[in-house]
């Protein structure tokens, strides 16, 4: 059942006599309705645009700008567009009527009108404009809940990630080639999280982690995922970036400094290991009803080797990093790791500042 109550109907009327008529006949069909009221169209436009009633009924024949003219104005506004438009005039010809209907007229009444007739026709485009406005919020609310999936989906995937799973449903596997990683595992985590409660955790590493992401958009680098207490980072996979080694490490470098800030000021003293290389690697998406985006390869391998090996609030870089950014760094220390199913590897301890 829809509600007629606190409709609002705009009536344009230039004769006074038509006027209150029209007024008398409405609040005798609707008790609780706002009726605002011009007697030309140029005034009646901008009422409309103010109020956007649920209906307006208006003469032919007016100053300024008749009921055609005002018809065709609102028309082409999409704003107020979808009012149901009701002619209310004296002209009863053929002619009259296919002009009033082209001009984008709802309904047409002759002057002096039926009241059976009137009461039947206002009330079916009441009707039919409640039934609009109804699809109308239903649209508004789907389209906000689409919203919300978006931004969720690419809070979860990466931005183009998640634009090919909105186009395909699904996303094949793709290699990226000179790729720089960053993983990051926070040192003791087990100790530390032994002597906190669930929810300051949670609320440290979200703390933590949040700063992290921060550091990476600055540094054009974006967050993979987390793993526990553990952050993976890539620069130049989805977005080509030629600095993305010295991307990495200035992020690196940053991520550092926020910890020995965050420490200098909070009970809970976090510190992490730090490992970086380059190579290619594969991304995709795993899972068809829970989407997780993961990268695979000796690239990976070799940056969480280069992770486990460091040593807390250090950077350990591999070779093919430190060949791309050596102009820039210089490092504290080399050592060769060996890494089952790769070999050896040379690696590079970075200078704390």
């Amino acid at each position: 059942m829809l509600d007629f109550s606190k409709l609002k109907i705009i009536i344009v009327e230039d004769e006074a006599l038509y006027l209150q008529l029209l007024i008398f006949s409405i609040k005798e069909l609707f008790n609780d309705i706002v009726i605002y009221i011009s007697e030309n169209g140029n005034d009646a436009y901008s009422l409309i645009t103010e109020h956007k009633p649920d209906l307006i009924i208006t003469d032919w024949d007016m100053p300024k700008l008749n009921g055609i003219g005002l018809t065709k104005k609102i028309r082409e506004n999409a704003e107020i567009a979808y009012i149901p438009i009701v002619m209310c005039t004296a002209k009863q010809t053929p002619e009259n009527l296919q002009q009033a209907f082209s001009s984008g007229v709802s309904d047409y009444i002759t002057k002096p009108f039926n009241k059976i007739e009137f009461f039947a026709r206002i009330k079916s485009q009441l009707l039919l404009s409640q039934y609009y406005q109804t699809i109308l919020k239903q649209n508004e609310e789907i389209k906000l809940e689409k919203e919300k999936s978006d931004n969720l989906i690419k809070n979860i995937l990466p931005e183009s990630i998640a634009n090919e799973l909105k186009c395909n449903d699904n996303v094949k596997p793709k290699l990226y080639k000179n790729v720089t990683v960053y993983f990051a595992d926070i040192v003791g985590f087990t100790e530390i999280s032994n002597s906190l409660n669930l929810i300051e955790l949670f609320s440290e590493l979200n703390d933590v982690f949040s700063e992290f992401d921060v550091i990476m958009r600055k540094n054009n680098c974006e967050r993979i995922k987390t793993v526990g207490d553990a952050y993976i980072a890539v620069c130049g996979m989805h977005v080509p970036n030629k600095d993305h080694a010295k991307n990495i490490v200035n992020a690196a470098y940053e991520v550092l400094s926020f910890l020995k800030k965050r420490n200098s000021k909070n009970k809970n003293k976090w510190k992490i290991r730090t490992g970086i290389h380059t190579g290619n690697l594969i991304g995709g998406v795993i899972g068809k009803s829970k989407y997780i985006y993961d990268i695979f390869g000796d690239t990976i391998n070799i940056t969480s080797r280069l992770e486990k090996s460091s040593k807390p609030m250090k950077i350990l870089i591999s070779s093919n990093t430190y060949s791309l950014i050596k102009n820039n760094t210089s490092y504290l220390r080399h050592v060769t790791l060996s890494i089952k199913g790769i070999g050896p590897i040379e690696a590079y301890f970075l200078n704390d500042n």
